[in-house]
């Protein structure tokens, strides 16, 4: 059996992923700090491969630091705001809806609750003991952040709102008890 973590990830770079989420808080006017964006890529690389039996949505390891995972390389190259000539690639249309969808649960919440959510976590309590700069594995991350599958009924679908959220639908029928409508 071939192991998920072996094939390509989703983005090229974790550039294209840091790029994503600033160009999308710039499209919202939303301040987005460092610490902010990169718990919401750790969020990101963990939900995706809770969905994707392990795959990668970029390749990008997380280390162990004192307010929660970081990305070095980004967490280097950001450190002094975002440069003007950042190269990324576009996601393709699958990847950026999982973006978003990713940015829709989260982006509202402060760096605070992020760090919370993952620094009570075992498993990054495990990784801190280890050591400052030790391996965070995000796959360990990913039942607290993929979403369960939905179960629907047979007569249900699911639409799109005016914002772009997911919404499951039925059709009224009228003289169904509510409950039965509702379920």
């Amino acid at each position: 059996m071939a192991n998920p973590a072996q094939n390509p990830p989703a983005l090229r770079t974790a550039f294209d992923g840091a790029v994503w989420f600033l160009d999308r808080a710039r499209a919202d006017d939303i301040h987005l700090p460092p610490q902010k964006l990169q718990r919401l890529l750790f969020i990101a690389q963990a939900a995706y491969a809770g969905r994707a039996n392990g795959a990668l949505l970029m390749p990008a390891l997380f280390v162990a630091d004192e307010l929660g995972p970081v990305e070095p390389n980004l967490m280097r190259l950001l450190s002094e705001g975002r440069p003007d000539d950042l190269p990324s690639e576009p996601a393709n249309r699958e990847t950026a809806e999982f973006l978003e969808e990713i940015w829709r649960r989260f982006a509202q919440m402060s760096a605070d609750r992020l760090n919370n959510m993952i620094v009570k976590a075992p498993a990054y309590a495990a990784a801190l003991a280890a050591g400052r700069g030790a391996l965070v594995a995000p796959a360990d991350f990913a039942p607290l952040f993929a979403p369960a599958p939905a179960k629907l009924a047979e007569d249900v679908r699911v639409l799109r709102s005016q914002n772009g959220a997911a919404v499951a639908v039925r059709a009224w029928m009228p003289g169904r008890p509510k409950v039965e409508q509702d379920r």
